[in-house]
């Protein structure tokens, strides 16, 4: 059993995703989408100051904050994530995330299903 201040036994590999054509969203928001046949997966920065809206995914999701704090808005609650939390997404509920502190964010958002081309993500 690992105990505090050990590593992880896994790793994310971020070369592999900046291959992956970016979707500008603004000058703060980055999303680069994998498709697959029945699931999706995003990698998702947000600089300093930045903020991107989620509208309510049609699938449950995952999200994995891979560098950085982000702060999480839902159903009026505001929650601290940091480097290597996760939070459950159940579908069409509407999130809002922000980066936290001085830093950019980076999130992997994975889906158990395709979300389609109908989700816009949003930055504001």
């Amino acid at each position: 059993m690992r105990g505090p201040g050990h590593a992880p036994p896994y790793a994310v590999t971020h070369s592999a995703w900046t291959s992956l054509r970016a979707e500008q969203l603004s000058d703060r928001v980055t999303v680069r989408h994998l498709r697959g046949a029945a699931s999706e997966a995003c990698w998702i920065t947000i600089e300093a100051g930045g903020k991107l809206a989620l509208p309510g995914l049609p699938a449950e999701c995952l999200l994995t904050v891979i560098e950085g704090r982000a702060r999480s808005f839902v159903l009026g609650n505001e929650v601290e994530l940091l480097k290597g939390h996760f939070a459950m997404l159940p579908p069409q509920l509407p999130f809002v995330l922000r980066a936290a502190g001085r830093s950019p964010t980076t999130l992997l958002l994975t889906c158990g299903a395709s979300l389609g081309d109908s989700v816009a993500l949003e930055a504001e």
